[in-house]
């Protein structure tokens, strides 16, 4: 069984047709953008770390090698490398995952659910929107008063008898 899940998934990711393309259409796309939008932020917070530790390692291979000839031919080369050429592959390889995972049929079939289920509910006008919010808002400032006070409070307990000294 598992291994016949494991080949469907194989099949699902090379496909170019969609799964059910009109239902669940907008969850899909969502879901699609937001993992590609971590996809490419992995990318680039990998190209960062990669660039930074280059030319460290080149330095340290020029020393042992005692070669320094090539030198910033090979800087330049790995710096675009590491800094263009992996990031962006990365980013595509990332961003067709992203595609392809919410083509996959029971990931779709569960985000068009999904769909399904926010269309059922009852969103509130402007004004409880409003009132809401400022229950919470209220409530909030309330809350961080009341804990303001007992730090302080225990504080200044713990200093009278000793057990807190700046």
């Amino acid at each position: 069984m598992a291994r016949e899940q494991e080949q469907s998934i194989d099949k699902e990711m090379f496909r170019l047709n969609q799964y059910k393309p009109t239902l669940g259409k907008y969850t899909r796309r969502a879901t699609s953008i937001a993992i590609a939008f971590v996809a490419i932020l992995g990318a680039w917070s990998f190209s960062t770390s990669l660039g930074l530790n280059i030319k460290e390692s080149l330095d340290a291979a020029m020393l042992r090698e005692g070669n320094s000839g090539n030198y910033n031919t090979m800087l330049n080369v790995s710096k675009y490398l590491a800094t263009m050429v992996f990031p962006l592959f990365f980013a595509g390889l990332g961003s067709w995952f992203a595609y392809r995972i919410a083509q996959y049929p029971p990931f779709a079939d569960f985000l068009i659910s999904v769909e399904g289920e926010l269309a059922k509910v009852t969103w509130p006008d402007k004004t409880h929107l409003i009132r809401g919010t400022i229950v919470v808002l209220c409530t909030m400032v309330i809350l961080t008063t009341a804990m303001f006070v007992y730090d302080v409070v225990w504080q200044f307990v713990f200093q009278k008898i000793g057990f807190l000294t700046f």
